[in-house]
């Protein structure tokens, strides 16, 4: 009964330890879980140890993350698997179209997480690692997707939004204003871009998913080099991205025209 009850306790502190990521999808060091979990430092480091080698977490610069061994289970899930089977056939299509890499992201906290990506044959590509996660104002698929978000959603985003902005590139979005601004125009024109923004000399097109309620659960995006995503091609390519995404949302029972009007308020 004593070592029964002993697994049950390592059990319970093991997943405590990985709530704590939830809402810490940047990552967080030994003293911030052993702080937040009430679990002491020499027995957090050894479940840590664990949870690292089987490669449910990841170690970087002294911060542990979610690793590719939980967030492969995690998309396994009903929900991503609905969203995955809906996205793969129009992906493939628009992949074949325009012979650029595919992605298929969601919002995750402060960040969008890569569920999908279809690489592009082209020897120089932007390849996106599914899993990789990236602030959202830096990606069309984040903007996309924060674009069309409830006004309570957004705000709440943009609360939680920690500062001074990472700043990749030149291109990044510097503050609150310019990125209101640009969320704004997302929402107007219906796809977002990015300028090479995250990335130099890289330009991304993207557009919202929505599911049957309405409310925006994805995003699909197109991206490339810059040379070869020019801006004569932005609102041919952009038109083909957003002719996919709303596929997909019809695909989920969702209706696209509506539920962009629904947002922007429209009569």
């Amino acid at each position: 009964m004593g070592n029964e009850e002993s697994n049950v306790g390592v059990l319970k502190k093991t997943f405590h330890i990985l709530s704590c990521f939830r809402f810490r999808s940047d990552g967080l060091t030994l003293a911030d879980i052993s702080n937040v979990t009430a679990i002491n430092k020499s027995t957090a480091h050894r479940l840590l140890f664990h949870l690292e080698t089987e490669g449910y977490l990841q170690r970087e610069n002294g911060r542990y993350q979610i690793g590719q061994s939980l967030f492969q289970l995690g998309i396994l899930a009903p929900q991503p698997q609905t969203l995955l089977k809906a996205a793969q056939p129009y992906m493939t299509d628009l992949a074949r179209e325009i012979g650029e890499t595919i992605n298929l992201a969601i919002l995750d906290g402060v960040e969008i997480l890569i569920l999908h990506s279809l690489e592009s044959p082209h020897e120089f590509r932007m390849a996106a690692k599914v899993g990789s996660r990236r602030p959202f104002y830096v990606t069309a698929l984040g903007k996309a997707i924060a674009a069309f978000l409830a006004p309570d959603k957004q705000q709440s985003l943009l609360q939680n939004l920690p500062t001074p902005f990472e700043l990749p590139t030149p291109n990044s979005i510097q503050d609150f204003v310019r990125l209101r601004e640009e969320l704004s125009a997302v929402r107007d024109r219906g796809y977002a871009v990015d300028n090479e923004e995250a990335v130099r000399g890289v330009r991304a097109l993207g557009a919202p998913v929505f599911e049957g309620s309405g409310k925006v659960v994805a995003a699909i995006s197109v991206s490339g080099p810059a040379s070869r995503i020019s801006f004569e091609r932005v609102l041919a390519i952009a038109s083909q991205v957003v002719r996919a995404s709303d596929s997909v949302t019809t695909t989920l029972g969702g209706h696209p025209e509506l539920s962009r009007q629904v947002v922007r308020g429209d009569p």
